[in-house]
């Protein structure tokens, strides 16, 4: 769904990449349907297909800050 929206915006969705962030069981889809280039974040402990694992909110901000900033860079 991601990607058709982005694509109905004139963007190409092969350069863009999807990241998911959860916290729960529910998110885990989410996770699975992410490609080699998308990032998936768990928040917190137990099992998930994500790719990365942050704690908190507090690490969820911070990640969410430097992709912001890097993408700023790149811009």
């Amino acid at each position: 769904m991601f990607r058709q929206e982005l694509g109905a915006m004139g963007v190409n969705a092969r350069d863009a990449a999807a990241i998911c962030i959860g916290d729960d069981l529910t998110d885990e889809r989410g996770f699975a349907a992410l490609g080699s280039g998308d990032l998936g974040i768990k928040v917190g402990d137990g099992e998930t297909g994500a790719s990365h694992r942050v704690q908190g909110l507090v690490e969820v901000t911070a990640v969410l800050t430097s992709l912001a900033e890097l993408r700023g860079q790149v811009a």
